[in-house]
């Protein structure tokens, strides 16, 4: 049984169950009491705050797009990115401008595996730097069935070779040649959100 009354400046729900007791809903002024307002002003506050914190360390959340990385970093998967690196290593996992986007509007997710100086070469899937085979073990073999083969490239100072996890879906130094260091704009840290 539903029952309804009109108290001061707002509507009171509240219906009887069946022992007889009344079970209202919160009224307009629960809702709009001062600790709720407070509550509810405080937290975009401190996003925002959180936010220019991170950015004034020069770190970034960002959302990864595609499957280029997986199995580790997948479609949706939110990271954290360092836009104030010092140095960047083999295996570091860089976001950058594509060399062939003049315009710079879209961003690519990929690892290093060639740092100034090095020779990189692929055979039959297989990807040695300076005629050693490398150990990859965050590439998943069922990622990788293509095979595919490069010519060895000695990489020039300043440019380094960068391929995604998922070799047989990635467009990468493979296609386009090395990356220019300027065109990487920050470094992976960390994952903050798995996607499912």
């Amino acid at each position: 049984m539903r029952h309804s009354a009109q108290l001061r400046r707002y509507q009171c729900e509240f219906e009887v169950n069946p022992t007889g007791q009344t079970v209202g809903r919160h009224s307009i002024d629960q809702l709009y009491s001062p600790q709720t307002m407070k509550q509810i002003l405080f937290l975009p506050l401190v996003a925002l705050l959180a936010i220019g914190c991170f950015k004034s360390v020069g770190m970034q959340p960002v959302k990864v797009e595609g499957t280029a990385m997986l199995p580790g970093l997948k479609d949706g998967d939110r990271i954290v990115i360092d836009r104030r690196f010092n140095k960047l290593d083999r295996g570091d996992i860089v976001v950058f401008y594509p060399p062939f986007d003049e315009t710079k509007s879209k961003s690519y997710l990929k690892r290093i595996i060639g740092v100034p100086g090095d020779t990189v070469e692929v055979r039959e899937g297989k990807v040695f730097v300076n005629d050693q085979l490398i150990d990859e073990p965050y590439i998943d073999a069922k990622y990788n069935l293509s095979g595919r083969s490069m010519q060895s490239i000695k990489l020039d100072p300043d440019y380094y070779f960068v391929m995604g996890d998922n070799r047989d879906n990635s467009s990468d130094s493979r296609m386009w040649g090395p990356l220019k260091k300027e065109l990487i704009y920050g470094k992976y840290t960390s994952k903050y959100y798995s996607a499912q």
